[in-house]
């Protein structure tokens, strides 16, 4: 089974497609882990994509405990950005079919990652975590 995502911020659409890329399952799910949850609960050993966008990493980090998540970089996913036609639903079924082919120009995904919401609330910042002697200089340095 593949699992395209169309993330955005308050809610993402999802569509699950056989190894033929027939549609077995859409919905368009609000933001939230409980009905994320609820959305996988019949889903098992699939591939799930998630279009990179400002809120990606909290999905990714959630479902990548239990599936292989592949995060596309929408710039070169030109099948998606080219469309004529772009629905929310249409882009998570493209998604998903483009992954069942092999087709998904993927972004890196850095380990250790650490987000920082930014001021303004509502984006994100992605760093990566320093390493452990970075916090104990830190509490040396506030110490003096």
């Amino acid at each position: 089974m593949f699992v395209g995502l169309d993330v955005h911020k308050n809610y993402l659409q999802a569509a699950a497609v056989d190894g033929k890329g027939m549609l077995l399952k859409e919905q368009r799910i609000p933001n939230d882990v409980r009905e994320i949850e609820r959305f996988f609960a019949d889903i098992h050993g699939a591939k799930i994509v998630i279009e990179s966008s400002s809120s990606w990493y909290q999905i990714y980090e959630l479902l990548s405990k239990r599936y292989l998540v592949v995060l596309s970089n929408p710039v070169k996913t030109k099948a998606i950005a080219s469309a004529k036609v772009k629905t929310d639903r249409l882009d998570a079924f493209m998604l998903a079919n483009l992954l069942r082919g092999g087709y998904i120009a993927e972004s890196y995904v850095p380990p250790n990652l650490l987000v920082i919401p930014s001021p303004a609330g509502a984006m994100f910042c992605y760093v990566s975590r320093p390493p452990p002697e970075a916090g104990r200089l830190s509490r040396k340095l506030g110490a003096l």
